[in-house]
């Protein structure tokens, strides 16, 4: 696994694609959230996006480690930060300007998410209060985040350091290996077994609460850029492990997991999150993300590849970030018109909604996130 290989990833516009497919997923569950049992599903966009920063995170850091042989620390944290933090305080900045002015007897639960958020700390905070009430409730995926990669590399590189024997290699791998694996079977059984009372005040509502935030999803995107490693797609066709077209067997079983968890999670079998068959698709994501970058020829990775996929992509963070907080002033102006007619709001919301979120996005793209991320190249490994 630490020997360096040919195989390169490059740009892969099929993970922008299916970035963009499992953002919109996302800020459909929030639009729609008055037919709760029908689009709740929809929240497995969130187990893609981490398996799919787990597996591209790792990715680089195996990049990293071949080209220099060791890894900066320094320039990772700082790569992350000229990527996420501009976009994320613009929006933070904003919504701290309508706290102050226009909060209410809320100011201060704002003032809180703002706090949450700016520190990462926002699923922490989500698990003890519950998600009632919240405004910011998208940002808790990026502190889950945050806090896995603050702690990932440095395991990462303590695994790796150079000069070590095999055998202490070896017993190391073993170990961050069980570290993963262990993330990934422990999590999913607390959201199975413990009390559904997330922000109850209690230990156990807490710990509750932050299972469902879903480490072990980025845990298992971690794996699959671990299986990469051992089965890179420039290994010759007799060699070990699984071959392209079994690799896109299971990436096809592993899609149908996951369309029949969002078309059937009104049904208990498939309820998100706390059912076995929810949290199988959970592992479905990173099985389906390892086969589109193996197959990148296939029919699913073709139509992630089509340019206005792609381009959803690109801007799905800004989207992420502001579709909640866009949303709120949208519903609140159609209220106005269709008073009492709940669902009818939400229908109408929706294309207004989704239509401001892409302005949005396109703004923060040209002039929050492209100037940064021409400063983040002077970090790039």
């Amino acid at each position: 696994m630490t020997e360096p290989t040919d195989w390169k990833l490059g740009w892969a516009p099929q993970l922008d694609g299916l970035r963009g497919v499992a953002t919109t997923c996302v800020m459909t569950m929030h639009f729609l959230s008055q037919f709760d049992a029908h689009v709740r599903a929809l929240a497995i966009g969130v187990d893609v996006f981490f398996a799919l920063s787990g597996f591209l995170i790792t990715t680089l850091l195996f990049s990293e480690l071949d080209r220099k042989g060791t890894i900066s620390i320094r320039k990772f944290y700082i790569r992350r930060a000229v990527r996420l933090f501009p976009a994320l305080y613009a929006l933070l900045a904003v919504f701290l300007v309508f706290a102050v002015v226009a909060g209410g007897k809320d100011r201060s639960h704002y003032l809180a998410e703002v706090a949450a958020a700016f520190f990462y700390v926002y699923n922490f905070f989500v698990a003890w209060v519950g998600v009632t009430g919240n405004a910011l409730i998208q940002l808790w995926t990026l502190s889950v985040e945050q806090q896995f990669y603050l702690l990932w590399p440095l395991v990462f590189v303590f695994a790796f350091k150079p000069k070590r024997t095999d055998t202490d290699l070896s017993a190391r791998l073993t170990a961050l290996t069980g570290l993963l694996l262990a993330i990934v079977i422990v999590f999913p059984v607390l959201r199975m077994t413990l009390p559904h009372d997330l922000g109850a005040h209690t230990a156990t509502s807490f710990v509750f609460g932050f299972s469902i935030m879903r480490p072990d999803a980025v845990a298992l995107g971690c794996l699959a850029a671990f299986a990469m490693r051992l089965w890179p797609p420039a290994a010759k066709p007799d060699a070990a492990g699984p071959s392209e077209s079994k690799v896109s067997m299971a990436g096809n079983v592993a899609l149908g997991v996951i369309v029949a968890a969002i078309l059937l999670g009104s049904i208990d079998a498939f309820r998100p999150f706390v059912s076995p068959l929810s949290n199988l698709a959970t592992i479905a994501c990173a099985v389906f993300v390892f086969d589109l970058v193996r197959n990148p020829d296939k029919p699913a990775a073709r139509v992630l590849r089509l340019k206005p996929i792609v381009w959803m992509g690109e801007r799905s963070y800004a989207m992420y970030i502001w579709h909640l907080l866009l949303f709120f002033v949208v519903k609140g102006f159609v209220e106005g018109l269709l008073p009492g007619r709940t669902r009818l709001v939400e229908i109408a919301a929706f294309p207004l909604s989704m239509g401001l979120t892409i302005l949005v996005s396109m703004a923060s793209w040209r002039f929050v996130e492209s100037p940064a991320m021409k400063l983040k190249k002077r970090f790039q490994v």
